[in-house]
C-alpha cells in the first residue's frame, strides 16, 4: 500500500461580495489603524475608558469599552 500525498491548499481568496474583517480601532475620521493607546481608567458599571493618539494625524480621541 502506497501513501496518498496530498497538498495544502493555499488559503481561499474571499469572495467579492464579502466585506474584510475590523482589526483593532481605526480613527473615525482619517481612517487610520495605528492609534496606540496613552493611558486607560477604569470606570464605573464596568467600562474602560481609553485615551488613543494617531499616528498619522497626531489627534487625540477616547474610547469607551464594556467589560463582560
Amino acid at each position: 500500500m502506497t501513501p496518498v500525498q496530498t497538498k495544502a491548499s493555499p488559503d481561499p481568496q474571499p469572495a467579492e461580495n464579502e466585506k474584510p474583517v475590523p482589526t483593532g480601532i481605526r480613527r473615525p475620521r482619517c481612517n487610520c489603524a495605528h492609534c496606540p493607546v496613552l493611558y486607560t481608567r477604569h470606570m464605573v458599571n464596568s467600562r474602560i475608558m481609553r485615551r488613543r493618539q494617531c499616528r498619522h494625524c497626531g489627534r487625540k480621541f477616547s474610547t469607551i469599552e464594556r467589560v463582560p
